[in-house]
């Protein structure tokens, strides 16, 4: 969950995490070069991640799961 009361950066933080989440789903990594190994696991192992959003009156709730423990481990260094 990531949230703030200020209503411009609950915003930022809506429209980035969904963002990220349409790169993860389709694995398009940007390859930034100040990724986390965790990410780069992500990116890489997309097809094994499943991923879900709840919007609230203050941010974004992300909920992702796995079955493949390696991948688990990278989502959640990640988070």
């Amino acid at each position: 969950m990531t949230e703030s009361t200020d209503p411009r950066i609950a915003q930022l933080l809506k429209d980035h995490v969904t963002r990220m989440g349409q790169r993860v789903e389709t694995g398009n990594d940007p390859g930034l070069p100040i990724e986390s190994q965790a990410l780069r696991s992500i990116y890489r192992n997309y097809d094994k991640i499943r991923t879900a959003f709840e919007p609230t009156a203050t941010g974004i709730v992300v909920i992702q799961t796995s079955t493949d423990q390696d991948t688990v481990a990278a989502l959640q260094q990640h988070a």
